[in-house]
């Protein structure tokens, strides 16, 4: 999939039948400019998306590195940090150039009191379906599936409570025989705007409004090339309340 084509014939085609924008859209475009957004570069689409969702420089190249050799270490104690793990990883494309997978950033949010929920694409998105006591143990953190064969609105995706939406999309370019690659981007919703915020655009893109990005989410799904991730902040066990329904302090 080509992802930036998608997204530009998205837009497009969105505002290609209004004869001239609302002023609220030209302001929100406007707004667009102040936000935290990183341009793509190399294949760190993973480590771009991370910090445009969480609208900061939260992460460094070096710190989702660390992430992958960790991993590495946990599954094979022999990975050690040599040249060997440099040179090549289970979970980043080789010679550091990025192309990180889940698990290194569902770790690296984990390490920053993130939580990172798959939505699960056999659904429509649009109801929330969260069965923690299924919830699936990878690596000693956890991944929580919500259930996305219902239709994607704010029943499933509750933009309001989340820092934003992780997308990540199957790409096909001319490194595709060599290793699989996928390509990260953020949606967030900021002062009651929906953005896209997608490093490879050249500003953040923003949505008319939340059924229209929700709409955009749901045909991200059905293209069956997309793989969508609520972010939510993981919750303090001190906030949770007690078996007899007091607080606990």
């Amino acid at each position: 999939m080509d992802i930036f084509y998608f997204v530009h014939h998205y837009f497009v085609h969105h505002y290609s039948d209004k004869t001239e924008l609302k002023t609220e859209v030209i302001i929100e475009f406007q707004m667009a400019k102040e936000l935290y957004h990183e341009r793509q570069t190399l294949y760190r689409c993973g480590l771009h998306a991370l910090n445009n969702v969480l609208q900061g420089p939260v992460f460094t190249k070096a710190a989702l590195d660390e992430a992958c050799v960790e991993l590495a270490t946990i599954a094979d104690p022999n990975a050690g940090n040599g040249l060997m793990n440099w040179a090549w990883n289970p979970h980043r494309a080789p010679l550091g150039l990025g192309n990180y997978d889940v698990n290194a950033l569902t770790f690296a949010l984990q390490k920053q009191g993130f939580v990172m929920q798959w939505l699960d694409k056999r659904l429509p998105v649009n109801e929330k379906l969260v069965k923690l006591d299924e919830a699936t143990f990878i690596l000693g953190f956890v991944l929580q599936w919500l259930d996305k064969r219902l239709p994607v609105d704010e029943k499933l995706v509750k933009l309001d409570e989340a820092e934003g939406v992780l997308c990540n999309v199957v790409m096909t370019t001319m490194f595709s025989s060599l290793w699989m690659q996928r390509h990260w981007f953020a949606i967030r919703k900021i002062g009651g705007i929906c953005y896209n915020l997608d490093s490879k655009l050249a500003a953040p893109m923003p949505f008319e409004n939340e059924s229209e990005c929700y709409q955009f989410l749901q045909e991200l799904v059905n293209t069956g090339e997309c793989e969508l991730f609520l972010i939510t902040k993981e919750k303090n066990p001190a906030d949770k309340p007690s078996e007899d329904g007091l607080e606990v302090q």
